[in-house]
């Protein structure tokens, strides 16, 4: 996957997310290119007038194709939208064995805040960029991480180095951030009780089959722009560790 940004001095831009633009905004869009069906993305901006967006204005509708839905996670709790071509409907859905269930969802309910994240579910051409617009907040609040698991992304337009110093405190030992990666979930990092660590396989001996060598998190693991993370708490006990972004 990759990503690229560009702030636009352009309203007209934004006509979609809602809102008269009001003077002295900063407008930003961040694309983001994806290979998977189903991608966790950043809620970055807030809506053209500063308010918080609504689950419709998430995700800019130009790329987007009749089928594909807006998934959004709240606690064990898992609603959806689905776009008709046109526009977001409350629409239906019907569970296949083995994935989660779906409440029907409302297209003008108020979406994710900054420092969280949703779902973008594509049906078919994963080639498609996928577009997030809007205002760009003067900053963003750090986010307690009350439940586990919690669906988590930078809303800044820059990777996420999470393991850098002031990032995210009060992690405790066993506490792990995981990546979704196409083909399944990537395990990204564990904290050790003192820093983030991955394991990576190495060839220790030339020929020999590779070894799983446990490294610190490095620049290497930075988490894309745009693109969300699971946090998992090794237990509830405890005070809630916090990401500042």
């Amino acid at each position: 996957m990759k990503m690229s940004l560009g702030i636009l001095a352009l309203a007209a831009a934004l006509a979609a997310h809602g809102g008269a633009l009001q003077s002295g905004n900063a407008l930003g869009i961040v694309k983001v290119a994806s290979d998977m069906g189903a991608t966790p993305l950043a809620v970055p901006f807030a809506a053209a007038d500063g308010t918080a967006k609504t689950v419709a204005q998430l995700v800019s509708t130009n790329s987007l194709a009749a089928g594909d839905q807006i998934i959004v996670y709240d606690a064990g709790i898992y609603t959806a939208v689905t776009y008709d071509g046109e526009k977001w409907t409350a629409g239906t859905y019907t569970a296949k064995e083995g994935e989660a269930e779906l409440t029907v969802g409302d297209p003008a309910a108020t979406g994710p805040a900054p420092g969280t994240a949703f779902w973008l579910v594509r049906t078919n051409d994963l080639s498609r960029a996928v577009y997030l617009a809007g205002s760009v907040p003067a900053s963003y609040a750090a986010v307690t991480v009350t439940a586990s698991p919690m669906l988590l992304a930078s809303p800044k337009a820059e990777p996420f180095a999470y393991y850098a110093a002031g990032k995210i405190s009060g992690a405790a030992a066993g506490d792990r951030i995981v990546v979704p990666q196409t083909g399944g979930a990537k395990f990204i990092s564990t904290f050790d009780g003192e820093k983030w660590m991955y394991t990576e396989l190495v060839e220790v001996i030339s020929g020999l089959p590779k070894k799983a060598v446990s490294k610190e998190a490095n620049d290497s693991c930075d988490i894309p722009t745009g693109i969300g993370f699971w946090y998992i708490r090794a237990s509830a006990e405890g005070d809630a560790p916090t990401v500042t972004w």
